[in-house]
């Protein structure tokens, strides 16, 4: 029974690897406009490197800047690790119910009993170390 709560667990952490994500309440950047530009929260896992999580926000502030002449600055304005406890919902086997027969036709009842396995949500935590990089995001002048 742990090893499926781990797994959804993993599942539901881990995401899309491919780019940047919008924050789900747990993972993901937030972006919030600013006189000089625009502040890009982004949280991740704490395994994920700066690195990785800079080029997230790269992209992101491609994307909210929009199209210009020069590639926009990307100031570093922290560097933060937390722990959080995370909850969330896993479907947990309970049981099987009978939802109807078969019969392959003719006049004998011989057939096979039709079943659906029931399952119960239940919330399960986890404690994980998350990153915050928070950015400041700002066209060349």
């Amino acid at each position: 029974m742990k090893i499926h709560h781990f797994m959804a667990a993993t599942f539901f952490l881990s995401g899309c690897a491919s780019g940047p994500r919008p924050y789900d309440g747990v993972l993901g950047y937030r972006t919030e406009p600013l006189p000089v530009g625009i502040q890009v929260t982004y949280v991740d896992e704490a395994d994920s490197s700066t690195e990785e999580i800079l080029s997230h926000i790269s992209v992101v502030c491609n994307d909210a800047l929009g199209p210009s002449a020069t590639a926009p600055s990307v100031e570093v304005k922290s560097v933060t690790e937390y722990d959080r406890q995370v909850g969330m919902s896993v479907p947990i086997p309970v049981g099987v119910e009978t939802i109807g027969s078969y019969s392959s036709g003719g006049g004998t009842p011989t057939g096979a009993t039709i079943q659906s396995s029931v399952t119960q949500t239940d919330t399960v935590f986890r404690n994980i170390t998350l990153k915050k990089v928070v950015a400041l995001c700002a066209t060349a002048p």
